[in-house]
């Protein structure tokens, strides 16, 4: 399945449960988000990891790459609620979570598997 907005694609593979993030003018694939459906729970999906090159940081393409994301998950899964992690330590990651609708997770809200997401604050968005 792909995903495009206006400078980004995403390219899901499902089995992998990897999306390619791809510049729309180029073609070139720039990063990748790492995902897992039904984490914590079936009606979630966690994002285990974003990367970008870091030549194609600070253009949009990661906040672009998880929107078409979260719209792929709910219309395809039926995913009600996404999950990530903000490295304690990374204040630039907060805030990317934050500005995309993301919020801190609320004491036991989210039940980490074992070792997911050490050294990490647990960040919760709702589907709307």
């Amino acid at each position: 399945m792909t995903e495009t907005t206006a400078r980004t694609r995403l390219s899901l593979d499902a089995g992998s449960q990897r999306a390619a993030i791809i510049d729309a003018q180029s073609g070139e694939e720039i990063g990748a988000l790492e995902y897992e459906i039904g984490c914590p729970d079936e009606r979630s999906v966690t994002i285990r990891r974003i990367e970008l090159l870091a030549e194609r940081r600070g253009w949009g393409h990661g906040s672009e790459a998880v929107r078409a994301f979260e719209e792929e998950m709910i219309r395809g899964q039926g995913v009600r609620r996404f999950v990530s992690g903000a490295p304690f330590d990374s204040g630039l990651a907060l805030y990317f979570w934050l500005r995309l609708g993301y919020r801190p997770a609320a004491g036991d809200e989210v039940e980490w598997p074992s070792g997911a997401a050490a050294g990490s604050i647990a960040m919760v968005r709702l589907a709307r």
